[in-house]
This record gives structure tokens, C-alpha cells and sequence, in this order.
């Protein structure tokens, strides 16, 4: 598969962008802490301009976090926040996880089940290829 360049790049080029019809966002953090503004981004600038590029009813987001080995507090508690916030529009939300990251992966699968507790279904996986065997999307950005 080729790889597109991301549609934007935030947050001094540490988040790369692709939005793909009907409703898919994908994100991929190219820093190893993920910090509470680059959450900020995501639930402000990023969503925002989803929103307004895609016109959909419910939107899947899918989050290449593998680079993440750790992140602040404050932006799990934004994430949380905007998952409750816009539930009804969250079709479902996929999280790339490297699995040397254990502790990162722990927190997103709690957020995980805290999600699917909320009717989002939400799962963490380890690869490109399991998003598309195990979910049927393909990431744009190449693997």
C-alpha cells in the first residue's frame, strides 16, 4: 500500500491528520508523551475541521499511538470529557497501541471499557493489520 501525506500536521508536527469519507478520522502522535494540549487539538481543531470536511452522522476515529510511552493526566481527562460530550456521534474508536508500552496500553483499554460502558465500542490494537482483519479499516498514512 502507498502511504497519502496526512491531510494537517498540529501541534509543531507531532499529529499528522487524515480524514477519509464517509467518517473516518485518523490520528497518529508522532511524540513519546502525549501531552494535555495535543489532546486539546484533537478535541478542538481536529474534530472541528472533521466535522465540518466529512458531514457525517457518526464518525470512527482511529489513533495510531504507537510512538506514546506515557501522558498526562489532563489528557485522558479531555478525552474522557469529549467521549462523553459526543457519544452520539462516535460510531466507534480504534487505538494502535505498541505492546512495549504496557502501561500506556493499560490506560487506553480502561478508557476503553469505560467507552464501550458508554455504548461506544472501543478497542486497542497492535497493528495496521489488525485494524484491517479485525475491523475492515485500512490506515492511509502507510504502516
Amino acid at each position: 500500500m502507498t502511504a497519502s501525506a496526512p491531510d494537517a500536521l498540529f501541534d509543531g508536527d507531532t499529529v499528522a491528520v487524515w480524514l477519509a469519507k464517509p467518517n473516518l478520522i485518523f490520528t497518529r502522535v508522532h511524540s513519546a508523551h502525549y501531552t494535555g494540549a495535543q489532546a486539546e487539538t484533537f478535541v478542538g481543531p481536529i474534530w472541528s475541521r472533521a466535522r465540518e470536511q466529512l458531514k457525517a452522522k457518526r464518525y470512527v476515529w482511529v489513533s495510531d499511538s504507537r510512538a506514546i510511552a506515557r501522558y498526562d493526566m489532563r489528557s485522558r481527562l479531555l478525552l474522557t470529557r469529549w467521549s462523553l460530550d459526543h457519544r452520539a456521534e462516535l460510531d466507534r474508536i480504534l487505538f494502535l497501541v505498541s505492546p512495549q508500552h504496557r502501561m500506556v496500553a493499560a490506560g487506553i483499554r480502561v478508557g476503553c471499557l469505560a467507552n464501550a460502558a458508554l455504548g461506544i465500542p472501543a478497542f486497542v490494537e497492535a497493528s495496521p493489520e489488525a485494524l484491517l482483519e479485525r475491523h475492515g479499516v485500512r490506515w492511509p498514512g502507510g504502516l
